[in-house]
């Protein structure tokens, strides 16, 4: 359903006069989903690559160790070192290569033109120390140097509400890439710390704010897009709309469409409860 038909939907109702201020009607509309999605939390997920906390280069080898990262569609990355060497980069159809040389522990980080399958090369000098090594993605929203992580001693930190700037609070575990958990995490507000020594791709879960609606979405360009609202309850969404568009003028009618609205609701949930495969038992009986 499109705030166009949203908003058809409700004059059926009898609103023709009640929606001459489309002000109210984004108001009401707003306020309707955000009670459903109390309910039913919008949920997203954001992927992570994170490397191997500590690659140590040889100070005593003829040839040059090398050590290698990939990842794709790479956007941004970042690692800390110590010691003599050089990192090449390989994304697209660019190869750089830059010298690194660092007497204590620096941090980098290297934000790439766009999101580009990434090799990245370090070869020891002398003596190379590569630890805390995190290649990150991209939204389109999303500014990537927010997104760089933090490297503490034991912990690698990420800042979800950066990832996502709709961010309310964490869906459930992180996950590795085989599905399962990775229990041992922490979560400060919106900075989710993983342990250093995790390796590979982590999928975070997170509940977010719900879209509002604008003026644009009833009167201007945004008119068929969709309500942020889950799909198997967005024919019920009109009914919600119509209680919050009556409830500061006329509560008896409010309370009318409410009622519907729960009604429709309740039948719903009920229709949920019966899905199987239509058997039914009973320990005791018929009476």
């Amino acid at each position: 359903m499109t705030y166009r038909e949203l908003k058809e939907e409700v004059i059926d109702l009898g609103f023709d006069s009640r929606i001459d201020d489309p002000r109210v009607l984004v108001s009401a509309t707003n306020r309707a989903v955000r009670h459903i999605r109390r309910f039913y939390p919008a949920r997203e997920r954001s992927v992570f690559l994170q490397t191997a906390p500590v690659c140590h280069h040889p100070a005593a080898t003829p040839v040059p160790t090398a050590l290698r990262f990939e990842g794709r569609e790479v956007a941004a990355f970042s690692f800390s070192y110590v010691g003599e060497g050089s990192m090449t980069l390989r994304f697209g159809e660019e190869t750089r290569t830059e010298a690194l040389a660092a007497p204590g522990w620096r941090d980098k980080k290297v934000i790439l033109p766009a999101r580009l399958d990434l090799q990245v090369t370090f070869n020891g000098k002398a003596h190379l120390t590569v630890r805390h090594f995190a290649m990150l993605p991209l939204t389109d929203s999303t500014d990537c140097e927010a997104l760089l992580p933090v490297c503490e001693e034991r912990t690698v930190c990420y800042d979800l509400k950066e990832a996502n700037p709709r961010f309310l609070a964490l869906g459930g575990v992180p996950q590795r890439s085989d599905g399962t958990g990775i229990h041992n995490y922490t979560l400060t507000g919106s900075l989710l710390r993983l342990p250093a020594e995790h390796c590979g791709t982590v999928t975070v879960s997170v509940i977010r704010l719900p879209c509002t609606a604008t003026l644009e979405c009833f009167t201007g360009a945004l008119q068929d897009t969709e309500p942020d609202c889950p799909a198997e309850l967005v024919d019920l969404l009109p009914l919600l709309v119509a209680s919050y568009l009556w409830l500061d003028l006329e509560p008896e009618k409010a309370q009318y469409y409410k009622s519907c609205f729960d009604e429709q609701y309740r039948m719903w949930r009920l229709q949920q409860s019966f899905k199987g495969d239509g058997t039914v038992t009973s320990r005791k009986g018929w009476h």
